[in-house]
């Protein structure tokens, strides 16, 4: 009966949407800031103000036209060779300078600003998290099942 019953609450831990668990847009703002920051810290961040204000240009129209008034967006060029964007939680927006290189105009940087900021509109990090601590929680659940099993099995 007993391995009946934990057998119940594992399938549940795994099945149900728990409450509580997902990022909360303010949550999701404030772990940005603290990522930028430490990203500011860690990367070489370029502060030409001509290139910056050419990505900040092309990204705030990319908001615009997306009407997402979630975030107060950012875009960041970072001093990198290789090519690449990545979003972070609320709104913060990078580019490398070797993306900026590899593009040929304003339309395909538009292209990459307005897929990392689809993914900050559909909140995939936020989504991501969540499903992590899902995983996790199903990971502990299934240890303690493992263990509770294994004694009873063994008295």
């Amino acid at each position: 009966m007993k391995t009946l019953a934990l057998i119940l609450i594992f399938s549940f831990t795994l099945s149900s949407p728990l409450k509580g668990f997902a990022l909360s847009t303010s949550e999701e703002k404030k772990l940005g800031e603290k990522l930028a920051k430490e990203l500011a810290r860690k990367l070489e961040i370029v502060r030409d103000p001509v290139i910056n204000l050419y990505v900040w240009g092309v990204g705030k129209r990319i908001v615009k036209e997306a009407a997402d008034t979630r975030f107060r967006y950012r875009f960041y060029v970072v001093k990198e060779p290789e090519p690449n964007a990545f979003t972070i939680p609320g709104g913060h927006v990078y580019v490398t300078s070797g993306l900026l290189r590899m593009v040929e105009d304003e339309d395909e940087l538009a292209g990459v600003l307005a897929h990392e900021v689809a993914h900050s509109i559909l909140r995939h990090i936020a989504k991501a998290m969540d499903r992590a601590k899902r995983i996790s929680l199903a990971t502990l659940a299934a240890i303690i099942a493992g263990a509770f099993l294994s004694r009873n099995a063994k008295g």
